[in-house]
């Protein structure tokens, strides 16, 4: 897979400046009704797509709420109200908030992490069979980049799709790490974070079209760098719809948008900016977004994983 070539392209169009890519990033994310023509004649895009938001908007959000809104209510009532033989309250304020937290801890144990876990592996297959039938449907084939190198070595394409997985997982595990961190400095540190979650946001979104393209992990990186304004406008809507929330109803909020969000980045065209424009000095053609994440994966795994196929992957 280090080998594959990028699918063929049309002349990529360059704005003058990445304030209009910025726009046309933001633009892009918002087609719905590229979505919804592609939900209406895919049935397997529909299907997969009901199953994420009967699984994070139903089953896993639902429950949240549920809990928050009725649940919860319903004990502190009961047990506010709940008095001994001489008409005096048996359970106090800092005892009664001491049984609510124990009942969110046992609620979160044998439910919520169950289905968080359960939730991560369902939503990547569902998300999956989104990609591949919207980047064929869309963009008029599926994997044609692999197509060829697994015909003619199906062990060596193996060994390198499952190199380019796990290099390009942990590389954005990390930059998850660093927008955390963001968060850590003051006064800055949470607008910082909030826009390079945007771009992760993107990276996610985008990552299957260009592997379903046959795209290096070198080509993926060096074109999100290049379009970095493109792509700050793409995931604005998706983190603005995420970021501020509790962490468990992000994350259901996150995978329940998330394949309606990869449906639109298949039908995306990312645009660059000018060199040449003022606003280019300040702001240049290139942003490595992607280091110190990437040598420091590389790192990592060339202590756990050493050989040609890691070597190729994440070559530079």
């Amino acid at each position: 897979m280090g080998n594959a070539e990028p699918e063929s392209r049309k002349p990529e169009e360059v704005l003058q400046n990445p304030l209009q890519c910025f726009v046309r990033g933001l633009f892009d994310s918002c087609q719905v009704l590229v979505t919804v023509l592609l939900l209406y004649r895919n049935k397997t895009v529909r299907t997969n797509v009901v199953n994420c938001v009967i699984l994070n908007g139903c089953l896993f959000l639902g429950s949240l709420l549920l809990y928050q809104l009725a649940i919860l209510p319903l004990i502190h009532i009961i047990l506010s109200y709940t008095w001994d033989a001489e008409q005096t309250r048996v359970i106090e304020g800092n005892q009664l908030w001491v049984i609510e937290q124990l009942l969110w801890m046992v609620f979160n144990v044998f439910w919520i992490i169950p289905m968080f876990l359960l939730a991560k592996v369902l939503n990547a297959m569902y998300c999956q069979q989104v990609a591949n039938h919207a980047y064929a449907d869309l963009r008029g084939s599926a994997e044609t980049g692999y197509r060829d190198v697994k015909q003619r070595d199906v062990l060596g394409w193996f060994g390198m799709t499952m190199a380019d997985l796990i290099f390009s997982t942990l590389m954005q595990l990390i930059m998850l790490v660093e927008a955390s961190l963001f968060t850590l400095m003051p006064q800055i540190g949470l607008p910082l974070s909030f826009l390079y979650n945007c771009w992760i946001s993107s990276l996610y979104c985008f990552e299957y079209s260009w592997i379903n393209a046959g795209w290096s992990l070198q080509t993926r990186v060096e074109y999100f760098e290049t379009h970095w304004a493109f792509f700050l406008g793409f995931g604005l809507p998706f983190t603005a719809a995420t970021f501020f929330l509790p962490f468990m109803v992000s994350v259901a909020t996150y995978s329940l948008i998330f394949p309606l969000m990869v449906i639109s980045a298949t039908s995306a065209h990312p645009v660059a900016h000018d060199d040449a424009s003022t606003i280019a000095i300040v702001l240049p053609r290139r942003i490595r977004l992607c280091w110190p994440s990437r040598p420091l994966t590389h790192r990592i795994l060339m202590r756990i994983m050493p050989g040609e196929t890691l070597k190729v992957t994440s070559r530079s």
